[in-house]
């Protein structure tokens, strides 16, 4: 291959007599140059100034620090690079601008040293394809996923909404970013975060922005807003609806989109992206901005209605403690009221009868002291003496009347209540009504980490009192849950009900908590006894489980328990109660 000299002194001419090689190398589907190693144009094909947007007149025997001074740097390195090693460099992106443009654009170039027969590297061959577009697909492509990965790691809208304008600006190539919220109350809106590259400061664009508020139609955030489309300017600087076009001129802003974030039809706020560049419209980009937009109105909403399920749930359970507790004390209130009426009815039924004996014990108190004095004095007659004795029998008799009566009155009155509380017998499914009770402590015993197990034999129809037998059975399993496991303990509560006998039902309620000591089984069916007082409890015990068992089912009641082995109640009912 012959090279010579044209009138400038620097210019190669590569094909002066071959225009066959020259049709080929100027029709190349890629751009192509050959470069001096000074790096001066020596050769530039047809394809090279379509994509550079430059010819070839004004570049041939003119060094690339001429042309285009932006990548002087990084071509003098890749030639020196070659110079050195005798490598060809492969692969290189490019990032620039066409020389009649001023929007960015991306190359990918191949470097390879052109050699003498001898060896000697003499020029530099340099082949470029563009790759703007697939450049912009992969930016979009990676925003995207980048956004939707933040949105499913976030917490609130607040916390990500620095991470969401950095990774768009990144992955897209803008300078500089802005999230506007709708202010209801003013209708207007605000701007709440700005971003920008670090590279760069816009101290009097990003001053503006914050100060402005933008109503409907109103710049660029307003027709967002009215349009509920994604907006594209190539410039703001001319454009006669943004206001803040001053400072942006200052400050070397120009092209800008901005797109709604949405649910439904409703604008919840407005993201807004500026470059230093000019640039024009991308359909597709704002395309795939709309979709992220809506992205970003589904994250609010669903992390809105997460919130309002959490207030609604945190509500529902305060008012259902709260209603446990009334519950609780509407319990202990009844069981003190009951109490009082109890006591009230005994105190009138032997008030007459205790007055009296009252009355007789002070007669006698009386006649004792008189006695008491005489004798004193010397003056104590025998029939004193005998009178005496005879008002002592006779006071003696009057106490025991009164006491015998004081306890029919007594008697009297329990066994009246007695009748009351077994106004309803009737026919009941025992192994039906037990699961009935106990669905009514599944939540508290999951609260608490204590499992049942129930055991129910089918079919245990019992002609009794189904009011006693459910209170009997919720006091055992409470019982179990509030004393078997202190301190917030888990453990497990086995109820079985089965048939002892043709005629007989068995109920047992075991637990494997802390037992009994001792001491306190003795005293577990004493009256008034309780383990409870401690947290403020006023509950009768199993000494009234006891009675209910035993006067108004017909049953009996025993007890097992040992400390660290758990308690075990077993009640033994007959099928009829008696009537």
């Amino acid at each position: 291959m012959k090279t010579k000299k044209s009138t400038k002194s620097s210019e190669v001419v590569l094909f002066p007599q071959q225009p066959a090689l020259r049709l080929i190398y100027d029709n190349a589907p890629i751009g192509l140059a050959c470069l001096s190693l000074d790096c001066r144009y020596l050769q530039i094909n047809q394809r090279l100034t379509e994509i550079c947007g430059i010819s070839v007149e004004d570049h041939l025997g003119r060094s690339v620090r001429e042309c285009v001074p932006a990548l002087a740097d990084s071509v003098e390195a890749i030639v020196r690079s070659i110079m050195e090693t005798g490598e060809p460099v492969i692969g290189i992106e490019v990032a620039g601008q066409r020389a009649d443009q001023v929007e960015g654009r991306y190359w990918v170039t191949y470097w390879h040293p052109l050699r003498t027969p001898g060896g000697e590297i003499v020029a530099v061959n340099v082949a470029a394809e563009e790759i703007t577009e697939r450049k912009r697909a992969e930016g979009r492509l990676r925003v995207q996923h980048t956004v939707a990965q933040i949105l499913a790691e976030a917490a609130t809208i607040e916390e990500v909404t620095p991470r969401i304008l950095r990774a768009i600006g990144d992955c897209l190539g803008w300078d500089v970013g802005a999230l506007w919220r709708v202010d209801r109350e003013a209708e207007a809106l605000r701007c709440v975060e700005l971003w920008h590259k670090a590279s760069i400061e816009v101290p009097e664009f990003e001053r503006a922005s914050r100060e402005f508020t933008f109503v409907r139609g109103l710049g660029l955030p307003g027709r967002v807003w009215s349009s509920l489309e994604p907006e594209y300017i190539p410039d703001v600087v001319p454009d006669e609806n943004f206001p803040r076009g001053h400072s942006a001129q200052r400050e070397g802003i120009h092209a800008a989109f901005a797109f709604p974030i949405l649910l439904g039809r409703e604008v919840l706020g407005v993201i807004e992206f500026f470059s230093r560049e000019i640039r024009q419209p991308d359909q597709e980009l704002l395309n795939m901005l709309a979709t992220i937009g809506s992205q970003i109105g589904q994250f609010i909403e669903r992390k809105r209605a997460e919130r309002e399920v959490h207030h609604a749930r945190d509500a529902a359970e305060t008012a259902l403690r709260r209603l446990r507790e009334t519950q609780d004390s509407l319990i202990e209130a009844e069981k003190l009221a009951a109490l009082g009426r109890m006591v009230a009815g005994i105190a009138h039924e032997v008030n007459s009868p205790v007055g009296i004996s009252l009355t007789v014990a002070t007669s006698l108190q009386q006649k004792a002291a008189e006695f008491a004095a005489e004798a004193a004095r010397g003056d104590l007659r025998r029939s004193s003496l005998n009178a005496f004795l005879d008002l002592v029998q006779a006071a003696t008799a009057q106490l025991v009347k009164n006491l015998g009566r004081s306890a029919e009155r007594i008697q009297s009155f329990k066994q009246a209540a007695l009748d009351q509380s077994q106004a309803h017998r009737r026919d009941f499914d025992a192994s039906e009504l037990t699961e009935q009770v106990l669905s009514h402590l599944t939540r508290e015993l999951k609260q608490r980490a204590i499992v049942l197990n129930l055991h129910c034999e089918p079919g245990l129809v019992m002609d009794s009192y189904p009011g006693p037998f459910g209170q009997v059975l919720t006091h055992l399993v409470v019982n179990a849950m509030t004393h078997a496991f202190p301190d917030g303990l888990d453990g497990t509560i086995d109820v079985r009900i089965s048939a002892a006998e043709p005629d007989l039902v068995e109920l047992r309620v075991a637990d494997n908590g802390c037992g009994m000591a001792p001491e306190i089984k003795r005293l577990a069916f004493d009256p008034f006894f309780t383990t409870r007082r401690h947290n403020g409890a006023t509950g009768l015990g199993l000494h009234t489980v006891y009675n209910i068992v035993a006067e108004q089912l017909g049953g009996t009641l025993s007890l097992e328990s040992e400390p660290g082995l758990g308690t075990t109640v077993q009640l033994i009912l007959p099928r009829s109660a008696a009537r």
